[in-house]
């Protein structure tokens, strides 16, 4: 599975984009396992929008941390 080989969280979200009306609850929920994001709720379509929505959120953190640590 593509995203679980991606090095980074754009890596993630590419994959995730591609995954995007192919995958059922149960990928849904190992994604959210490997994110260690806890159970979800709603429409696969929604989850996978939260699990974007995280990925976003890991980007925007480590990309800010990334650039403390260089000044």
């Amino acid at each position: 599975m593509a995203f679980l080989e991606a090095e980074n969280a754009d890596g993630q979200l590419a994959a995730l984009m591609a995954m995007d009306g192919h995958v059922g609850q149960e990928e849904v929920d190992c994604l959210r396992v490997v994110l260690e994001m806890g159970p979800g709720g709603g429409s696969i379509s929604k989850q996978l929008t939260d699990i974007r929505k995280y990925l976003e959120m890991q980007r925007r953190y480590d990309g800010s941390r990334l650039r403390d640590r260089l000044n």
